[in-house]
């Protein structure tokens, strides 16, 4: 049961900071949107909103699955490392060359 409610709070806090995350998708739900013809943009606004909520929520939950695995995380570590490292040289090389 205890395996159960670590989960289950790993899981509710990965939504919690997705949902805060998100106003870039509203935005973009909205800018899309704001295309179509009145009639169905609050058509288009409900199922859009809902499908973000549910892909946003289905990938949270599967990120608190793999969570779980050291060899997940190490990868996840080794990966944003190269990916400062990397975005580090561009931003150098770019300021030292104008």
């Amino acid at each position: 049961m205890e395996f159960f409610a670590d989960d289950l709070r790993l899981t509710i806090k990965i939504i919690l900071i997705d949902m805060v995350l998100s106003a870039d998708n509203a935005i973009v739900i909205g800018l899309i949107a704001s295309q179509f013809d009145p009639k169905i943009r609050q058509k288009v606004l409900v199922i859009g909103t809902s499908l973000a909520v549910l892909f946003r929520i289905l990938f949270a939950v599967l990120v608190a699955y793999f969570l779980q695995y050291k060899g997940v995380r190490t990868f996840g570590a080794i990966l944003l490392f190269y990916t400062f490292f990397t975005q580090f040289l561009i931003f150098f090389f770019f300021l030292y060359s104008i």
